[in-house]
């Protein structure tokens, strides 16, 4: 018998958790999320200011380039970014 007090309970206690959720989801949507994703896009943009820089060509032209000391720090960046860009979000997502 006790157990049917308990669902009574919980299954308004229940309904009430889910209407402050869903009241918090729609009053302040996501901000703390928002600035959390903007910031993190700051950070690790940071590295491109470092490694990417202006290249003048022999014909005049000028582009930007990955300033490398030589071609080995290349697959090591490209795995950090395809981890952040894409492999890390489909883990989280998923």
């Amino acid at each position: 018998w006790v157990i049917r007090v308990v669902l009574l309970y919980a299954s308004t206690y229940v309904l009430v958790s889910l209407s402050i959720d869903r009241y918090h989801a729609i009053v302040y949507p996501m901000k703390i999320l928002i600035a959390v994703a903007w910031s993190l896009s700051f950070l690790f943009s940071i590295p491109t200011l470092v490694i990417f820089g202006k290249r003048h060509l022999a014909n005049g032209e000028v582009q930007c380039w990955a300033l490398w000391p030589d071609e080995s720090y290349w697959l090591p960046y490209m795995m950090v970014v395809a981890f952040l860009v894409y492999f890390i979000p489909l883990a989280i997502i998923r």
